[in-house]
């Protein structure tokens, strides 16, 4: 089972997130943080940018419940000082929404501007905050591979925060390089479902995947050809490749999915899926599935 990989995504906790995710009223997600509880799920994902989501989770956790934030986009215009200023500010105000002194994990929700010339102060200021024990690890999110393998040559992270799907298979053959660099760091995985696009007919999606239908068509026909649902090839892909990353981030409309993913099982079906990962940089800018 899945169920000690799972981190809760909240994005969708009372708004509106993503492509196919639906808005998740306080009776629902009080359902789903209980049932999380009874499962032994005990990390949620969530973000300061994210409207109530934060107060939301301090709210209703239990006190042992793990919570990994992240820090909205650094403004770049901002001197020294005042980003210090700012920073502090940040990291207080989701400490009094979730109500903890020590939040567990920290993410930089746009890590590249660590690669400017306030990175070095940026990445210090956040290192002190940790040794003052407000965060217990620090990480990043990041879309571009790129840009990590950049990052890891002058930084060391807790946690890489990235996509992997059947779609974006980059982590497979990026994960031995930079382990390199940081060994000790904890991969987690998010869009495994493509934000529920991987469980589209490829005649309902909207124009601008273009050259891309041809990759739904593919992956619709196998489905079919396998006697499997979206969801169980994807969660099959996922429990194959389960040695490339600690924790996966999934997000949930209602209880159905999440207990469909944490009570998956594994049927021993070591399918190639190789074919279907898209090797093409459109399809992996960070706007291009939200448009």
């Amino acid at each position: 089972m899945l169920s000690n990989k799972i981190i809760i995504g909240t994005a969708n906790f009372d708004q509106k997130y993503g492509v196919r995710s639906k808005k998740i009223d306080q009776k629902g997600i009080r359902k789903i943080i209980n049932y999380a509880f009874k499962k032994k799920i005990n990390k949620f994902d969530t973000s300061a940018s994210y409207k109530k989501s934060e107060k939301i989770l301090g709210n209703l956790l239990q006190k042992k419940t793990k919570v990994i934030t992240k820090l909205p986009p650094i403004p770049k215009h901002l001197s020294d000082k005042k980003i210090e200023l700012w920073i502090t500010k940040q990291i207080k105000q989701s400490q009094r929404k979730l109500k903890v002194k020590c939040i567990y994990a920290l993410l930089l929700h746009r890590p590249d501007i660590l690669l400017t010339k306030k990175g070095k102060k940026i990445y210090q200021l956040l290192i002190n905050v940790k040794k003052k024990g407000q965060l217990k690890k620090l990480g990043i999110s990041i879309y571009d591979f790129k840009i990590l393998r950049k990052l890891l040559k002058f930084y060391k992270f807790d946690i890489a925060q990235v996509p992997f799907n059947v779609f974006d298979q980059r982590l497979i053959r990026e994960k031995k390089l930079f382990n390199k660099q940081n060994k000790n760091i904890e991969i987690h995985c998010r869009s495994i479902y493509l934000q529920g696009l991987l469980h589209e007919d490829e005649k309902k999606l909207s124009k601008k995947f273009g050259i891309f239908k041809k990759n739904w068509k593919k992956w619709n026909r196998w489905l079919v050809e396998k006697n499997l649902t979206p969801i169980e090839g994807s969660l099959n892909f996922i429990y194959q490749k389960r040695n490339f990353f600690d924790n996966i981030v999934v997000g949930f409309d209602n209880i159905g999915q999440l207990a469909e993913i944490s009570n998956y099982k594994f049927k021993n079906r070591n399918f190639n899926y190789e074919k279907f990962h898209i090797n093409n940089n459109k399809f992996y800018k960070p706007n291009f599935l939200r448009k």
